[in-house]
């Protein structure tokens, strides 16, 4: 719990610390939080700390945590509307890639949990 609440408090600073204003954060996990305690716990870290730091957030998450689709589906729509900074707990750092550089390459930054490092480009992990 103590690990997860680090995580977050450490991407959301990290990412406030690089806007002069932020807009609208997303915090896609990997798993639903209704489902699964941990996902429950980052969930409300996030709420939490984005209250604190007074900024919006956008909490997304697949249907289960093997929908890859999904999470990219959900990542290219925020992308769109405009979201300002980006943490992300990957469902396949791979089938990622693409859609993460998109975001960096639109200025948006990116912060990834440790596990997902596995992906090939420059990027912010905790």
């Amino acid at each position: 719990m103590k690990l997860v609440k680090l995580f977050l408090a450490s991407s959301l600073a990290i990412i406030i610390g690089t806007l002069a204003f932020a807009d609208t954060v997303l915090l896609s996990m990997k798993g639903p939080g209704a489902g699964n305690p941990f996902w429950a716990s980052v969930e409300r870290g996030g709420r939490e700390k984005a209250a604190e730091l007074g900024v919006k957030i956008v909490v997304l998450a697949p249907p289960q945590e093997s929908d890859i689709q999904s999470q990219i589906n959900q990542v290219e729509d925020q992308i769109t509307k405009g979201v300002t900074a980006i943490a992300i707990a990957v469902t396949d750092p791979n089938a990622l890639a693409k859609v993460i550089e998109s975001a960096r390459s639109a200025g948006i930054p990116v912060v990834l949990d440790r596990k997902s490092t596995r992906l090939n480009s420059s990027h912010t992990s905790i």
